[in-house]
Parts: structure tokens; C-alpha cells; sequence
């Protein structure tokens, strides 16, 4: 399928979403990080790293090997792409552009805006993930849906990564979202055990995969 030229609307919509990380960059860049945090760049840095902190730290960042400016920019773009696709499904385009300025300048959640740490990262990627998976049960191609399906739980390993005791969170997120999207003809009573099935086994997929990656590392 040939990919659409983007409409004026659209590119109109992404200037003014990418204004707003701009401002959310010019206030808080690069970043500000806790001592807890900041002992988890130095891992990162020096390659020399302990159990103490999260496998997203001692596994992909030291990898990466990028700068804590690049993360921040990182975060923000994913937040802010997050709560956008979330809002525009059930708003009109502009009005869901707006609603992502009042949601990420709202107080509450413009102090938090400026942390880097794994906090942020779960949210982030916790967001992500809850984008993806509602917009994979909309979606009219299963080529597509299954796409979007796959990086609804890649976010959910990356959230799991972030910060271990989230796997609550996300299993229920994974039980509300992902089997729904991908039976969404069964018998009912029948998609509830699949639902609980499913969730399950990607939930202790993800735990056991982001454990592995850090004993690998560490």
C-alpha cells in the first residue's frame, strides 16, 4: 500500500505538537535527576554496573551510550506523542492538539515534566503502550493491527524495564487491552479466558525477559 503525503492539517498539527516539546525543552532542558538517578547515568557511563537499579538502565542505556540530553529529548517525545494519540481518538484533530498543551501544562503535570529517571520512563512507555494497543483495536488491516499490537508491548517491556514492580500495572493494562484487539469475534465468556490467558503469559514473558537482560548485563 503506498504510503499518503501527509495533509497541511496534519503537518500544521505536528508543528504545533512539536512547539510544545520545544517549550517543555527550552524549561526543563537537559533535564533535572535525583542522586538516585544520577548514579544510574554513571553505570550507564563507566559501563560498570549493579542489580540495584532498573535492566533499562543496566541493559539499553549503556548500550546506547547516548547523552542524558538525548534521553530527556527522548522522553518528552514519547510523552507528549503518547498522550496526543490517546486524546485524538476520541477528539476532533485540533481540539486533541490542545488538549495535549492543557494536559502536559497543567501544573500537576508540567513539575513532573522535568525529572529524567525511571519514574518518567515507566509513565512514558506505560503511555505508549496504551496508545498503541487502543489504536491496534481500530485498526481495519491485521497487518496493521498486529504492528500496532507489537509495539503496544514492546512499550510494556520497556515500562517493565523502567521500573520492575510495574508489572501489576501493566498486566492489568495488558488484560483490559491486548486480547480484545486481537479476538475480537469470540464468544464472550470465552474472550474473558483468553483475555486472562493471554495477558498473563506476556506479562510473565516480559518479567522473565527484562530479568534475563539485566543478569546478562550485570
Amino acid at each position: 500500500m503506498a504510503l499518503q503525503r501527509p495533509t497541511g492539517g496534519q503537518l500544521g498539527r505536528a508543528a504545533v505538537l512539536t512547539g510544545l516539546i520545544g517549550v517543555l525543552l527550552v524549561l526543563f532542558g537537559p533535564g533535572s535527576m535525583t542522586p538516585d538517578s544520577i548514579d544510574m547515568c554513571q553505570q550507564a557511563v563507566r559501563d560498570l554496573f549493579n542489580d540495584w537499579h532498573a535492566p533499562i538502565v543496566t541493559g539499553a542505556w549503556g548500550l546506547v551510550d547516548v547523552g542524558i540530553t538525548w534521553i530527556f529529548l527522548g522522553q518528552l517525545v514519547v510523552t507528549v506523542t503518547a498522550v496526543h494519540l490517546i486524546l485524538a481518538a476520541w477528539l476532533r484533530p485540533w481540539i486533541a492538539v490542545a488538549g495535549t498543551w492543557v494536559v502536559l501544562l497543567f501544573p500537576a503535570t508540567l513539575g513532573w515534566m522535568g525529572h529524567v529517571g525511571k519514574d518518567e520512563w515507566f509513565a512514558a512507555a506505560t503511555l505508549a503502550a496504551i496508545a498503541l494497543l487502543g489504536r491496534a483495536g481500530r485498526a481495519h488491516s491485521v497487518r496493521t493491527r498486529w504492528l500496532l499490537v507489537g509495539g503496544g508491548v514492546l512499550a510494556c517491556w520497556s515500562a517493565v524495564a523502567a521500573r520492575p514492580n510495574g508489572i501489576v500495572p501493566i498486566a492489568a493494562l495488558l488484560v483490559v487491552m491486548l486480547p480484545v484487539t486481537l479476538w475480537p469475534d469470540r464468544h464472550p465468556a470465552l474472550r474473558v479466558v483468553v483475555r486472562v490467558a493471554v495477558a498473563g503469559l506476556v506479562a510473565v514473558g516480559i518479567l522473565v525477559s527484562t530479568t534475563l537482560w539485566e543478569r546478562l548485563v550485570v
